[in-house]
């Protein structure tokens, strides 16, 4: 990257990267592993939007994907 121009379009790509190498990853195991593992990732996603805090996001996925599990889903 030490050889390409950091261009506000290029900025807005590096940007959005994280997030689609999450999308990529995390959600074809989630719908794989069916509607436990939904639940749990979309609880973790809205924890984070809402507390910008990645430890507290995996702590309220666990719970709800053992929640979910402990209901039959």
């Amino acid at each position: 990257m030490g050889h390409v121009r950091l261009t506000t379009r290029v900025r807005r790509m590096l940007e959005a990267l994280p997030g689609s190498i999450v999308a990529a990853a995390v959600l074809p195991i989630a719908a794989r592993n069916g509607t436990a593992a939904i639940l749990a990732v979309a609880a973790a996603a809205i924890t984070m939007m809402a507390c910008r805090s990645s430890l507290l996001a995996v702590v309220v996925g666990i719970a709800v994907a053992a929640l979910a599990r402990s209901a039959g889903f």
